[in-house]
C-alpha cells in the first residue's frame, strides 16, 4: 500500500521562514503589521463612531418626542380633570337654579291665591254691605214683618267658606264675575296647534309592508342603499315634543339645547341615526333646457302622494326603465312624507325632484347634508316666521333627543347602527309618556 506524504501546515511554514530571518527583519516586517492593524482599528473606530453618533441623535430626538408627548398628556389630563369639574360645579349651579325656580314658582302661585282670596273677600264684603233689593218682595202683607238679612249673610258667609276651598283660579272667575258680564264669548272650538310636524314615519312602515310581498322591489331598494329605512317604527310624531325641540334648537349652531345636554346636530349624526351617507355630491339642479329633466317633471311634478304610492305598489319590474321609474316614485315618497315633507300634498318640483334626477346610484349623494338642510330651513320658519308646520325631518331630532336620554352623550355611544333600529313604537311610546309626564 502506497502512503501520500504528509503535508505540512502553514504554520509551519511561516515558523521556518521567520527562522531564516534576521532580527532587524523582523523588526520590520512586525512594524509593517503594526501599522496596517492600526490603520483598520482607526477605520472601524470611526465607524462605529458615526454609526454611534447617528443613533444617539435618533435616541435623543425619540427622547424628546416622549417627553413632549407626555407632557401633552398631563396637560390633555388637567384639562379633562378641569372640564369634569366645571361640569360638576355647572350642574350643581343648576340644581341650584332650578331649585330657585321651583320655590320662585310656589312664591308666586301662594301671591296668585293670596291675592284671588283677597278679590274674592272684597267682593263678598261689597255683596253683603249691599242690601239685596229682592229682599224688599219677601215682607209680609199685613204685618210689617221682613224676613231677617242674618239668614242671607251667614248664607254669603258660607258660600265664601266653601269657595275658599276650591281652586283658586275658580276662585279669581267668581271674583270677576260682574265685570265679565257683557263681554263677547270666545268662539267654542278645537283649540289650534302651536306646532304641526308632516314628518310621517308612519307612511315609510306602511310602504315597505306594502311592499314584503314583492322581494323584486325590495331588492330595488337594498340596490340604491335605501334599506335601512325598512326599520322607521310605524309611529306618529308627538308633537308636544316636536315643539319642545323646535323650540330649543339654535339655527346659528345647529344645536339641540335640550334639558339635559346640548345636541350639536351635523350630518355625520344624521347618518348614525338614519343610514344615509354623510359625505358625496350636492344634488343636480333641475335644468329645464335639459329635455330628460323636463320630462322627469312632467311626469311627477304636481303628482299626489297617494297616485305616487299606487304606483310604487302596483308598477311592473320587467325593464330597466320600469325599475327606474320605481326608483323615482320610491324616493319620491321617502323625500316628500319624511326627509322633507310640506304643507301641500303634491310634489314640488323645487324641492322633491332634484333628488330624484339621477337615480343610478343616489349613495353618491350626500343625503344627511341635504336633510339637515331640510330641516333648519323648516326651524328657521317657525322661529322667525311664526309658521305653524316644520317642512323638515323631526324624528331625527326625536330619535337623537331619546338617544342622548338612554346612552348619555352621543359622541361615545357604541349602540348599533342606525340607530333607529334601536326604536320600535312600543319604546318609542314609553319613552314619550315619561317625556311628556315630565312637563316638557
Amino acid at each position: 500500500m502506497d502512503f501520500q506524504p504528509k503535508t505540512e501546515p502553514a504554520s509551519s511554514t511561516i515558523h521556518e521562514s521567520f527562522n531564516e530571518m534576521s532580527i532587524s527583519e523582523l523588526v520590520s516586517d512586525l512594524r509593517a503589521n503594526c501599522d496596517k492593524v492600526e490603520e483598520v482599528f482607526f477605520a472601524r473606530d470611526a465607524k462605529y463612531k458615526a454609526e454611534i453618533g447617528s443613533l444617539a441623535v435618533k435616541y435623543e430626538l425619540e427622547r424628546l418626542q416622549r417627553l413632549h408627548i407626555e407632557d401633552e398628556l398631563k396637560k390633555k389630563q388637567q384639562e379633562y380633570l378641569n372640564f369634569e369639574r366645571k361640569w360638576s360645579e355647572l350642574e350643581e349651579e343648576n340644581k341650584k337654579n332650578m331649585e330657585t325656580i321651583r320655590k320662585l314658582k310656589d312664591e308666586n302661585s301662594r301671591l296668585e291665591k293670596e291675592k284671588c282670596n283677597a278679590d274674592a273677600e272684597k267682593h263678598l264684603n261689597e255683596m253683603v254691605a249691599v242690601p239685596d233689593s229682592s229682599l224688599s218682595k219677601k215682607r209680609k202683607k199685613g204685618v210689617g214683618h221682613c224676613i231677617d238679612k242674618s239668614s242671607d249673610v251667614n248664607r254669603l258667609i258660607k258660600k265664601w267658606h266653601i269657595t275658599r276651598e276650591l281652586d283658586f283660579e275658580k276662585v279669581k272667575m267668581e271674583a270677576n264675575k260682574k265685570e265679565k258680564r257683557g263681554r263677547l264669548k270666545n268662539r267654542e272650538g278645537p283649540k289650534p296647534k302651536a306646532l304641526d310636524s308632516r314628518c310621517s314615519p308612519t307612511s315609510i312602515a306602511d310602504l315597505f309592508a306594502a311592499l314584503e310581498e314583492n322581494p323584486t322591489k325590495l331588492q330595488e331598494i337594498e340596490a340604491i342603499g335605501f334599506e335601512s329605512l325598512s326599520q322607521i317604527p310605524k309611529w306618529f310624531v308627538k308633537q308636544d315634543i316636536v315643539l319642545y325641540l323646535a323650540t330649543n334648537y339654535d339655527i346659528e349652531q345647529n344645536c339641540l339645547m335640550t334639558d339635559i345636554d346640548e345636541i350639536n346636530v351635523t350630518s355625520t349624526i344624521i347618518a348614525r341615526v338614519l343610514g344615509l351617507p354623510s359625505h358625496g355630491d350636492d344634488f343636480p339642479k333641475l335644468d329645464k333646457r335639459n329635455p330628460e329633466h323636463q320630462q322627469i317633471k312632467d311626469t311627477w311634478a304636481g303628482k299626489s302622494i297617494t297616485k305616487i304610492r299606487e304606483f310604487v305598489i302596483n308598477c311592473p319590474m320587467e325593464t330597466q326603465r320600469q325599475r327606474v321609474e320605481f326608483r323615482r316614485a320610491f324616493l319620491l315618497i321617502v323625500v316628500k312624507t319624511f326627509l322633507c315633507p310640506t304643507t301641500t300634498s303634491i310634489i314640488s318640483p323645487d324641492r322633491h325632484l332634484p333628488p330624484i334626477l339621477e337615480v343610478d346610484n343616489p349613495m353618491k349623494f350626500n343625503w344627511t347634508y341635504q336633510i339637515l338642510h331640510w330641516l333648519r330651513d323648516g326651524i328657521r320658519d317657525y322661529q322667525q316666521r311664526g309658521v305653524f308646520h316644520i317642512g323638515g325631518c323631526t324624528f331625527v331630532l326625536i330619535i337623537l333627543y331619546f338617544q342622548r336620554l338612554k346612552h348619555g352623550r352621543l359622541g361615545i355611544c357604541r349602540a348599533p347602527e342606525p340607530w333607529i333600529s334601536e326604536w320600535d313604537t312600543e319604546k318609542l311610546d314609553a319613552k314619550a309618556k315619561v317625556v311628556i309626564g315630565k312637563g316638557i
